[in-house]
């Protein structure tokens, strides 16, 4: 549910913790970090749940669009090319 994406981008602005889980989590993630729905589901989805907030890529990304979001510009097409550009476009304080 979107509601919850919001939710869950609200409270990882203000926990530290909760930040330094997602960190460790992508930095554990020993597949393709260019998958996003595939890192996403690894990373997020787990974090998430612990907190307390189910949502799926699917509708984090439909929260994704509904804040503007509207591509890549070049700068980011830069910064992208490492991996885990969504996660960081969707939840912007990691």
């Amino acid at each position: 549910m979107q509601e919850n994406v919001k939710r869950f981008n609200e409270l990882l602005e203000k926990d530290e913790q909760l930040k330094n889980k997602i960190r460790a989590a992508f930095a554990a993630y020993d597949r393709d970090k260019n998958d996003d729905k595939a890192v996403f589901d690894a990373v997020i989805v787990p974090v998430a749940a612990q907190a307390g907030y189910e949502f799926t890529y699917e509708e984090a990304m439909a929260e994704l669009k509904t804040s503007g979001y509207d591509g890549l510009s070049e700068n980011e097409l830069g910064e992208a090319a490492g991996g885990g550009f969504l996660l960081t476009q969707l939840f912007r304080t990691l």
